[in-house]
């Protein structure tokens, strides 16, 4: 069985400071699936990679005996809207084919089970690739200014920037000058490196180049994905890698990693603060205090001054009694 569920755009703001996208998505479940769950959580039915939503948002649960299906917030932070209605949490309420609802500021239109009459293009997606295509709609909408870029770090051309601002375009990087990103030095090839933008990351491979590519000291065999701040070695010639939707996505992977707690609160514990350290010193009575009045022990090293006084008073008693047998 296949669910349909159509994505519209927001008017609340994601932390690029960007509406969230329009998206037309096809979920594959199971015919006797009996919850579908919606969240910014990983490994949910529908998984949203928006701050606004909590881990485990809400819920779509079969009606029995009827077969329709019932909307159920689950203690939501920014809540579950049918209608401008904010739904009580743990409370189903029925939601029809076509009929639009909001978790937090995203809004969906649940469009029932999607028949056979779909086109090729309605291609049921998983978990993981719903949220990841979701994050490269936002960011395509960015057109140039949040592309990924490939800044070179070494070398006579240290600080040049390629940026890859067309998806699915290859990118080459290499000694000659017709290369996108031109480098000169003998270590790199006339064409040595490519680049792509696709919508699931941005990809470096080997051009035939006599000294290859090294991603984090590996060798790089074919093709492989490179993740926000990844170092790209070209002989001596090193690049790096700025992905702003990668990074985005690894927030969302970070936030969601976290305690509950921490989740919510977003804020970090107050750091624990030692107990003062109590001084060495005598206790000197106020004017008008007795001496002997009651008070709380004092530390150990205040007790050396006492014993020196002990001894001085015994030394002044034994003067005192030779003198007295000399007086006899």
């Amino acid at each position: 069985m296949a669910l349909r569920f159509r994505i519209l755009a927001a008017d609340g703001r994601t932390p690029i400071q960007e509406p969230a996208p329009s998206a037309d998505r096809v979920v594959d479940v199971a015919d006797d699936v009996q919850e579908i769950r919606f969240g910014r959580g990983a490994g949910l039915e529908v998984e949203l990679p928006f701050p606004a939503l909590s881990g485990l948002h809400a819920r779509l649960v079969r009606a029995a005996p009827a077969g329709g299906w019932l909307l159920e917030d689950l203690g939501s932070t920014n809540g579950t809207t049918i209608d401008d209605r904010r739904l009580p949490a743990g409370t189903g309420h029925p939601l029809r084919p076509g009929q639009t609802f909001r978790l937090a500021h995203v809004a969906l239109v649940f469009e029932g089970t999607a028949g056979s009459g779909r086109s090729d293009a309605d291609v049921a997606e998983g978990t993981g690739t719903i949220a990841r295509r979701l994050v490269s709609d936002l960011f395509a909408r960015r057109d140039d200014a949040e592309a990924p870029q490939v800044i070179v770090l070494d070398g006579p051309v240290a600080g040049r920037v390629l940026r890859l601002a067309r998806r699915d375009r290859p990118y080459t990087v290499g000694r000659a000058p017709s290369c996108d990103l031109a480098v000169d030095s003998d270590e790199v090839s006339r064409e040595h490196a490519g680049f792509t933008r696709r919508w699931d990351g941005v990809f470096v491979y080997d051009l035939g180049s006599k000294n290859g590519i090294e991603v984090a000291g590996a060798r790089v065999i074919g093709t492989r994905r490179l993740r926000d701040g990844d170092r790209v070695d070209l002989g001596s010639i090193g690049l790096r890698l700025d992905d702003p939707e990668d990074r985005y996505l690894r927030s969302m992977e970070e936030r969601d990693a976290q305690p509950p707690d921490a989740v919510i609160a977003d804020v970090a514990p107050a750091p624990t603060v030692a107990p003062p350290t109590v001084p060495e010193i005598l206790d000197v009575p106020a004017p008008g205090v007795r001496a002997d009045s009651a008070r709380a022990p004092r530390p150990r090293a205040a007790t050396v001054p006492i014993t020196t006084a002990v001894f001085v008073l015994v030394g002044v008693a034994a003067v005192v009694a030779a003198l007295l047998l000399t007086g006899q």
